[in-house]
């Protein structure tokens, strides 16, 4: 028998997760002077140190998970592909080359939904085969059906799986990496506080080590919080230790400024995106470098930024909520869609035809419902399993009931055509009989017993009808005649006088042939009286025939019938 789809193993269970997004940073205050000597004012040192530091607003960004449950069927619907529709050999090929595309990680959906198409058609073919096996009279525990396309694709889904659990181990080591790299920024910043030189120096120090940071991959996601944590910590302290010269400060909240204006400028144009999932998409990016890349700005525009930007943000992902509300109640409506498709789908398996006519119209009102059915839009993923067993199920269901019946009529054929048959036999038998009249109720009867037989497909019931209609038109104009059967004597006697007259008509054409060859003022005349006695030849060939056929002998002389 077909061998069971593979198990996943418990690392690919296990395998790790992508890091989302890192925790919300909070901007740093700019409110404290800076100087360029480091032993600047004390008192101006600790006025600034007890100023309530004004965060800017965090940017309202969805967490990994959140977006892939909110955008979950939106993406499906983006990248739907109808893989029903392929054949089995369309599913290796296609799932082959989604596999080896070096986005293969976009294609995961996709190639889960081809191996679920994939083992359905194979399921069905594994059935088709097996019936065929036990219907040639196999025994079901010898069955086994494995072909060569079953073989490539549970290799390729193997070496599939196996690059993927090789890329989570890759990404987990890397992270962990990362992880450590950027413990060692934290640690160099910190260090910055004690260092003794020039505060130009020490800033430029600082800017490179946060590049350095936001240059580095990803890190576990457990350690992502309190990692970032630590360094807007240390961060906020490095400012507060460095007392960051004015000059400086404005530049970089200039270029902060400018750089977070571009971005609102993006997330506004994406109000217009008819791509309502590239717009939230690309929102999420541009959230990514307005928290990760860009420092604060001026105290004065922090909030006229903010609530700018945040109301592109909500305008866009408004937008994205409506159409993921429409897309969940079009999932529901093709959900009820099928359903009220599979109820008169069993309704035509349960009210079983009992005529072959009926059947042909059963059959092409199943095969309108299923296409309906298959052209139904996408379903709530929960529920796609479950109403595909059982449009399965139906239909197989479906084509047992015909196949019974289709059975049963074959038998019913075969006995109604060897009725016929006998039928024929004994009107042949009938027609044979020494005494006609005594036989004609008996071939009355048969009439009415051919009647009363069931149906017989028309080609051949027609073949059937003409001979036994035939043997009918016969017997009876026999009857009608007066015909008896002819005793062997005279037989004898009818046969001679058929060969008679067949030799008067052979003459008579000879001699009239002759006429050619005699001269025209002779020719004239005979026939003139050739052309007079042939009437009275005819009526006596006419004669002859109807003594003849008196004794039920079939005559053909010349023209003569």
């Amino acid at each position: 028998m077909a061998k069971k789809k593979p198990q996943p193993s418990a690392e690919e269970i296990n395998e790790p997760q992508i890091e989302g997004t890192e925790p919300k940073r909070v901007e740093e205050s700019g409110d404290t002077e800076v100087t360029q000597d480091p032993t600047a004012s004390e008192e101006k040192k600790a006025t600034s140190k007890t100023k309530k530091k004004e965060a800017e607003p965090e940017p309202e960004i969805e967490s990994k998970s959140e977006a892939d449950s909110t955008s979950k069927e939106s993406e499906k619907v983006e990248e739907a592909v109808d893989y029903s529709k392929l054949s089995i050999e369309e599913l290796v090929s296609t799932y082959a080359k989604l596999s080896d595309d070096q986005q293969w990680r976009k294609n995961q959906k996709k190639l889960q939904l081809i191996q679920q198409t994939f083992e359905e058609k194979f399921q069905a073919d594994v059935e088709k085969k097996k019936k065929e096996f036990l219907k040639e009279g196999g025994n079901e525990i010898d069955f086994f059906y494995k072909p060569e396309f079953k073989t490539d694709f549970d290799q390729l889904t193997y070496e599939f799986r196996k690059k993927r659990r090789q890329f989570y181990k890759e990404q987990e080591a890397s992270q962990k990496l990362n992880l450590e790299r950027r413990k060692a920024i934290i640690e160099e910043i910190k260090s910055l506080i004690a260092i003794d030189q020039n505060i130009n120096t020490t800033y430029k120090t600082f800017k490179t080590l946060q590049e350095s940071w936001y240059s580095t991959g990803q890190v576990p996601r457990a350690q992502s919080t309190n990692l970032w944590e630590t360094y807007k910590h240390h961060v906020e302290r490095f400012y507060d230790f460095l007392h960051l010269n004015r000059e400086l400060r404005d530049l970089d909240f200039k270029h902060n400024y400018e750089e977070k204006l571009k971005i609102i400028e993006k997330a506004e144009a994406l109000i217009e995106e008819a791509d309502i999932i590239k717009a939230s998409r690309d929102l999420n990016t541009l959230h990514q470098l307005w928290k990760n890349d860009l420092g604060p700005v001026a105290k004065e525009h922090r909030e006229e930024l903010w609530k700018r930007f945040q109301t592109a943000s909500k305008t866009i992902q408004k937008k994205r909520q409506d159409l993921q509300k429409e897309i969940v109640d079009t999932m529901r409506e093709n959900l009820e869609k099928k359903e009220h498709l599979l109820k008169d789908m069993i309704a035509l398996t349960q009210d079983t035809p009992q005529s072959h006519k009926a059947w042909q119209n059963a059959i092409k009102r199943f095969n309108t419902l299923r296409e309906e059915f298959k052209n139904v839009g996408y379903i709530p993923a929960k529920e796609s399993k479950a109403s595909w067993l059982k449009f399965r199920e139906i239909g197989r269901e479906f084509m047992r009931t015909k196949n019974e019946f289709y059975k049963n009529q074959k038998e019913e054929y075969n006995k109604n055509i060897k009725a016929k048959q006998a039928l024929i036999k004994q009107s042949e038998t009938l027609l044979e009989s020494d005494n006609l009249n005594q036989a004609a109720q008996q071939m009355k009867d048969l009439q009415k017993e051919w009647k009363r037989v069931g149906f017989v497909p028309r080609k051949l019931d027609n073949k059937l009808w003409k001979a036994f209609s035939d043997i009918q038109e016969v017997y009876f104009d026999r009857l009608k005649s007066g015909y008896q059967k002819l005793s062997e004597t005279q037989e004898s006697i009818n046969k001679e006088k058929q060969d008679f007259i067949e030799t008067l008509v052979s003459k008579a054409s000879k001699l009239y042939n002759h006429f050619e060859f005699i001269p025209d003022y002779l020719a004239s005349d005979l026939r003139v009286n050739v052309d007079r006695n042939t009437k009275y030849y005819e009526q006596a060939l006419v004669g002859a025939k109807n003594i003849l056929q008196s004794y039920g002998a079939e005559v053909t002389v010349g023209n003569i019938t």
